[in-house]
């Protein structure tokens, strides 16, 4: 998740603006105390004249303090326009934004100054990032719950009507077996989404601790593809792995099984009957890269930025074969460990995923 506050860099650019902002108010404000100065010394001047021509010494003590409680209300006045200006207006704001932040609002924005900025101007900046990173989430929060019912419902809906032809005593053999392997195939889906859904919240929370295992990358990628293997048979697909023996990483052993799992799942439901997967494995700049190519029908240009959201699919006609998490798992497992994940595709030239692990 990126950072959403911003880091107040006091640089030099900064420094001059807020001194330049700074010695405004302090020019405005000798200023205006000179004006007041002067024409307390105006009318002190004309009240020292007239004191001089009276004898009356209540007269006296009553001018000297009116002067006096003048000058204290002038200065006062000075003092709380500033203030008010300054420093309760900026936090007024903040405090009413925050209670809009804090009731759902997420659509608050504070006013943004681009000369003479100061710490209120920062803070300013960062509740509008968080305003807006908030909002975006709200947004995918909705979305998944809204994915999870329906990815769900289909399923559910599959068992339970399944589920009630098998009660019925005028079923064949062979329907009895169809409807008893809709509810198995349905239920295996069920169980899977709800694994991947568990390990993706696991992921994005930070809730799993990462391993450092020496791996066989080699060993590894066999072992993972060998898992196909009832698909690869079906479909009259021959795998074929180009990873050289005793190239070893250092990584966390089970999330990396699981980004090779759902590449591969990917590559083999997407590849024709009689196509091919390739995977490739080999150390460049210091880095080993790990490619899965299969001969499926590609992906538009269009839709190679959205296939790693959360149940896009973007093939509606595999939509009963997978929940669209398997490559959003891949990217997170990728973001979470720091790898980087590429995609080579167009339409009728297959699919190369690039995984560089760092």
């Amino acid at each position: 998740m990126k950072r959403l506050i911003k880091e107040y860099d006091w640089n030099k650019k900064i420094r001059i603006k807020y001194s330049l902002f700074s010695f405004s108010w302090v020019v405005m404000l000798f200023i205006m105390m000179g004006v007041s100065i002067l024409y307390t010394l105006t009318v002190y001047q004309r009240l020292t004249a007239y004191l001089e021509t009276t004898e009356n010494e209540t007269m006296k003590f009553v001018l000297g303090l009116g002067t006096f409680l003048f000058l204290c209300l002038l200065f006062t006045t000075i003092s709380a326009v500033t203030r008010k200006l300054t420093v309760r207006n900026p936090i007024m704001k903040i405090l009413r934004a925050t209670q809009r932040i804090g009731a759902g609002d997420f659509s608050v924005r504070l006013p943004e100054k681009r000369r003479f900025r100061n710490e209120y101007d920062l803070i300013f900046d960062n509740i509008n990032t968080l305003a807006q990173e908030l909002s975006g989430m709200e947004t995918l929060r909705k979305d998944f719950i809204a994915n999870v019912s329906h990815e769900f419902k289909a399923p559910l809906a599959l068992i339970r009507s399944s589920g009630e032809l098998l009660m019925r005593d005028d079923l064949t053999r062979e329907d009895r077996q169809k409807y008893a392997k809709n509810v198995c195939d349905a239920s295996k889906r069920l169980a899977e989404m709800v694994t991947n859904v568990l390990t993706l919240n696991k992921i994005e929370n930070s809730t799993i601790v990462a391993k450092k295992d020496k791996i066989d990358l080699a060993e590894q990628l066999r072992e993972e593809t060998l898992l196909f293997e009832a698909v690869w048979t079906e479909k009259r697909i021959e795998p074929e792995i180009d990873a050289p023996d005793g190239m070893f990483v250092y990584a966390d052993r089970e999330q990396l099984g699981l980004m090779w799992r759902n590449l591969l799942s990917n590559a083999f439901k997407f590849t024709p009957e009689g196509g091919e997967v390739k995977i490739t494995a080999k150390e460049e700049n210091g880095h080993i890269r790990v490619s899965v190519a299969d001969t499926g029908p590609g992906i538009p240009e269009e839709l190679q930025e959205r296939i790693f959201e959360k149940f896009y699919q973007g093939d509606s006609s595999h939509v009963t074969q997978g929940n669209g998490l398997g490559l959003a798992l891949v990217k997170s497992v990728a973001d979470l460990f720091g790898y980087r994940i590429a995609l080579n595709s167009a339409p009728g030239r297959g699919s190369t995923f690039t995984v560089t692990l760092t």
